[in-house]
């Protein structure tokens, strides 16, 4: 079922952001939903209004966040509808082929950005 939600979108370069009314589709496979309870545009979204970035036009800013997962596509194992998530623009160390050293805990993996 496709899902409502806002966006900010960098439409050209020079244009500030616009927030924009959105339907999600479900997610494919591969893919993951996940409902915000945080998000915010930071400077290296901000890249992209400038041209610094060299993106292909229209994107949506906000690459960093929390909330929780609602859907998950075909073929996704590693996270279910219910589980907290945090969204960020790197991988995990360990998805990088390197060990990841614990932390206060041993679910807290050393992140490589």
């Amino acid at each position: 079922m496709p899902t409502n939600t806002r966006a900010a979108i960098c439409w050209e370069v020079g244009r500030p952001w616009e927030i924009t009314d959105c339907t999600l589709a479900d997610p494919r496979a591969g893919e993951v939903l996940v409902k915000l309870e945080y998000a915010g545009l930071c400077h290296s979204d901000d890249h992209n209004i400038t041209g610094d970035f060299p993106a292909a036009l229209p994107v949506v800013g906000g690459h960093e966040g929390a909330g929780i997962v609602v859907a998950v596509g075909e073929g996704v194992d590693r996270v279910a509808a219910g589980d907290s998530v945090m969204l960020l623009h790197c991988l995990p160390a360990a998805s990088a082929g390197i060990a990841p050293t614990a932390g206060p805990t041993s679910a807290t993996p050393t992140w490589m950005c």
